[in-house]
């Protein structure tokens, strides 16, 4: 409250203060006649309660969102993650296949390169869970992503000036430790600004464009002018990279409308039994029990998360599929030289894993409209277990130019199950662990996976070479593939049983 001053004699504005604030503290009616003669006026009600303190990314989207209010043209941030991804694709491709001929020219063995490759994602697998569960929790997704990708692409840029092997593998540790969480957090913005979780692999899909477009170049200036030059386009392209990264937003309202409309499996059953419960049910106690549920899915914590078995199982499957791509991503190029290919050839190898990737991130979500994720995510398996098992039988054929067909699988074993898994994985979890999660099974996959890969690899090659290595890796593959279905079909009858008999007994 505050007074308004009198125009009386006499009367001073303070001494009128003085005594309306003693006189109201001692009764309403004597407010209301000070207010009546002039006396008391109400001040502006201002909240006590603190305004809540926003990160720079929070700030920044409010900002476009009043633009956008206010007829400004917005920053299209689908436009922005197409040119994020291909950007990344198209600079990854002159320097991410060549990795392991760049350690095998400074006199590194198979097992030393397989030791190394070990090491390099379960370096990664806890930076991108601590960067995603940190993101989430501070809503800094995006300046965390600037981060990692201005250290991680200067690190790797200088990957060729180490003059020792030391130094060199030290480089290569530091710029995949803090470049990890590049991936799970440009996913989990690129996701948080569709519209529907199927319209991610159309923003994923210039990943591989740019990939498709960079790898007979890559492969022709590394044949021409060595190793080196492709680590140097790298870094020039590193620049507009993270020129595009400055500007994207995560849409943090959007992100948990999606991810809390997804309907968790647990939702999908009850349902179920719902459809097939006898007329005159309860229907209002159904009702309350799915707002329930929705409500406990929402509230979950991580380790109420792990305990589920469908997700216990989509985890089993990443890692069994990163250990696939560890094998292939770090052995097939130094298997293909043993061969006597050239890096021509190479390039051609990446140029036709396009040719089906592109459609399969395009496709993705008519794909998961006609088949369910885990049934998906075995088709990936299988397909993981064939191509592995056509590199071994590359001496058979007789020449290397065999591998090309072969990487036409590459759009089932890669385009399917990352598109996939990254959008079960927004199904799967609530909407407070949307980015940790995708950090969690992106960390098994192209963690814990492609790191057992690469040194079980790098054992296998050694002592079994380049044929045995890819037809025990196949075997792995299709055995875990093959023990894991077995599992989940039995942890779905053994769930429907149990939902069976339990909607009984509520009938009775």
């Amino acid at each position: 409250m505050q007074l308004a001053p009198s125009t009386r004699p006499g009367f001073t504005s303070s001494s009128a203060s003085a005594a309306a604030h003693q006189l109201c503290r001692s009764s309403s009616p004597i407010k209301r006649n000070l207010r009546a003669n002039g006396l008391l006026v109400k001040e502006p009600y201002t909240s006590r309660i603190p305004t809540p303190v926003q990160t720079e990314e929070a700030v920044g989207y409010e900002k476009q969102q009043r633009d956008m209010t206010a007829g400004k043209p917005p920053v299209d941030q689908l436009f922005l993650a197409k040119a994020w991804n291909f950007l990344s694709g198209s600079s990854g491709a002159f320097v991410v296949p060549y990795i392991p001929l760049l350690l095998s020219q400074h006199g590194m063995s198979a097992t030393q390169i397989g030791l190394l490759a070990a090491l390099r994602p379960f370096l990664a697998a806890p930076s991108q869970m601590v960067a995603s569960a940190v993101a989430d929790k501070r809503k800094v997704h995006v300046r965390l992503l600037l981060f990692a990708a201005v250290v991680s692409c200067a690190l790797r840029s200088s990957l060729p000036l180490a003059d020792s092997v030391v130094l060199l593998f030290v480089l290569l540790l530091a710029s995949e430790a803090v470049g990890a969480p590049v991936n799970v957090l440009a996913d989990s913005t690129v996701l948080s600004n569709c519209k529907d979780a199927g319209d991610y692999g159309k923003q994923r899909v210039w990943a591989s464009i740019g990939w498709g477009a960079a790898s007979l170049p890559a492969g022709l200036l590394i044949s021409q002018a060595g190793i080196a030059s492709g680590f140097m386009v790298f870094g020039l392209a590193s620049i507009p990279l993270v020129c595009v990264a400055s500007q994207l937003r995560y849409n943090y309202s959007s992100a948990t409308a999606a991810t809390a409309s997804a309907p968790a499996p647990a939702e999908q059953q009850q349902h179920q039994a719902a459809l097939q419960a006898p007329a005159g049910a309860e229907v209002h106690a159904a009702g309350a029990a799915d707002a329930q549920q929705e409500q406990e899915q929402r509230q979950l914590s991580m380790r109420q998360l792990l305990q589920q078995p469908a997700v216990l199982s989509f985890l089993w499957k990443c890692l069994l599929m990163g250990f696939g791509l560890g094998v292939m991503g770090t052995y097939e190029f130094l298997w293909l030289k043993q061969l006597g290919a050239p890096e021509t050839l190479m390039g051609m190898a990446l140029l036709m894993n396009v040719c089906t990737e592109v459609p399969a991130f395009q496709m993705q979500g008519a794909i998961m409209r006609r088949m369910a994720a885990p049934s998906l995510l075995n088709l990936v398996l299988a397909a993981t277990a064939l191509r592995l098992a056509a590199y071994a039988a590359l001496p058979a054929a007789g020449n290397p130019w065999a591998v090309l067909p072969v990487e036409l699988l590459h759009g089932i074993t890669f385009g399917v199950g990352f598109s996939t898994a990254t959008v079960y994985s927004g199904k799967l979890a609530p909407p407070q662990l949307a980015a940790t999660f995708q950090g969690m099974w992106q960390a098994t996959y192209a963690g814990v996976g492609a790191g057992v890969g690469g040194l079980l690899g790098g054992l296998l090659m050694e002592r079994c070479g380049g044929q045995g290595l890819f037809m025990t890796a196949a075997a792995i593959v299709a055995a875990g593939g093959l023990a894991g279905a077995c599992v989940e079909k039995t942890a779905e009858a053994l769930q429907a049983s149990k939902a069976g008999s339990l909607q009984h007994d509520k009938v009775e």
